[in-house]
């Protein structure tokens, strides 16, 4: 429980801050550390502190720089789709942009669902390929009528497609699989790319209902 400690404390205080925004209640302390970003800061502090006592200084300072290597590139690309997504919308090229696709919601849909594969496919990282793409055209949704769950969808779609050596999903799905690389390259990256495709040509005719 004590190694737990920090994390709770982080969930404690973000569902106190949640809960003061809900009831409207007015306690700029408590609201400042249920911030989720100060939250989440507080448990890693204190997830530092209490497992030095218990795995010793050297193995958290390994555990730290594995996660920044693995974070990394996720924060920066994030990072750079959110700012391309916010100068788009600041600077009115999303109603530019929707002009090119007030025609038909389908050519959007298909244009995240590509911008996710390529990302994927060059990254490896299903989150970041399926919130980069979202992000670059969330701006000329409400321009075209489109459903910004549509969109969500086809980018989660694209984000699924060619899961190779480069995701961690792939590895996961090749140990618990008790398969070869090749035979994994077979199986999952087929399988999973088949499914990419279904769901993208099942979002397309739904664009024309809702």
């Amino acid at each position: 429980m004590l190694l737990f400690a920090p994390l709770l404390t982080s969930l404690l205080l973000i569902g106190a801050g949640a809960i003061l925004q809900i009831l409207k209640l007015d306690l700029p302390w408590l609201q400042l550390l249920g911030e989720p970003v100060i939250a989440l800061l507080i448990g890693l502090i204190g997830t530092c502190l209490v497992t030095r006592s218990a795995i010793g200084q050297q193995r958290v300072e390994q555990a730290i720089t594995v996660g920044f290597k693995e974070s990394g590139q996720i924060l920066i690309l994030t990072g750079v789709g959110g700012s391309l997504a916010a100068t788009v919308a600041a600077a009115g090229l999303g109603h530019i942009l929707g002009g090119f696709f007030s025609a038909s919601t389908v050519a959007p849909l298909l244009v995240v669902w590509a911008i996710a594969a390529v990302l994927h496919i060059a990254v490896g990282s299903v989150t970041l390929s399926a919130i980069t793409a979202a992000g670059l055209l969330a701006p000329i949704a409400p321009a075209i009528g489109l459903d910004p769950v549509l969109l969500a969808l086809s980018a989660g779609a694209g984000s699924l497609f060619m899961v190779h050596v480069t995701s961690n999903t792939f590895w996961l799905l090749q140990s618990l699989l008790g398969q070869s690389v090749r035979g994994a390259l077979k199986s999952v990256t087929v399988g999973v790319s088949v499914a990419s495709v279904v769901a993208i040509l099942l979002i397309m005719p739904m664009s024309l209902l809702f």
